[in-house]
């Protein structure tokens, strides 16, 4: 008689409900935190990109400009009005230094970055630009002529 209630059964038994749900609470305390983590190395490279952007704009400005114009667009150098609603606190820096390598335009960006602890910055972004390179000895096909 058993046999036969076994034939005819349908549906789950208590046990095997308790332990699909188990597994499922499994799975989704490992896929929620790598899924919150991707969402927050997408923005932060993101926000990379807008940082390296605007680097990069104001970097070919600065550099085009004759060495009088720099100085002073350099003292009056603030962050687009773009990068200061996308990057919360956006600090923009730019120095021009002379040196045995030459002479250079360095600028730095550096902004708050949500999550990190006690709302400390990170490492800001660089990039550099030479307005007067040194010569290297070599001669340009110009020169020669």
């Amino acid at each position: 008689m058993t046999r036969h209630r076994m034939k005819n059964r349908r549906g789950f038994t208590l046990t095997e409900w308790i332990v699909a749900c188990a597994l499922l609470v499994a799975l989704l305390g490992v896929v929620a935190p790598l899924t919150v983590r991707s969402g927050q190395l997408w923005r932060d490279s993101r926000h990379r990109q807008l940082g390296l952007d605007e680097l990069s704009n104001h970097l070919e400005r600065l550099t085009s400009l004759a060495p009088e114009q720099r100085v002073e667009a350099i003292k009056n150098l603030t962050p687009s009005e773009h990068m200061t609603r996308a990057l919360p606190s956006s600090v923009l820096k730019a120095e021009i230094i002379s040196d045995a390598d030459g002479k250079r335009l360095v600028m730095t960006l550096n902004w708050d970055r949500p999550g990190d602890p006690g709302g400390q910055r990170s490492k800001p972004l660089t990039l550099v630009g030479w307005l007067d390179p040194i010569s290297n000895g070599l001669t340009t096909q110009e020169d020669a002529t």
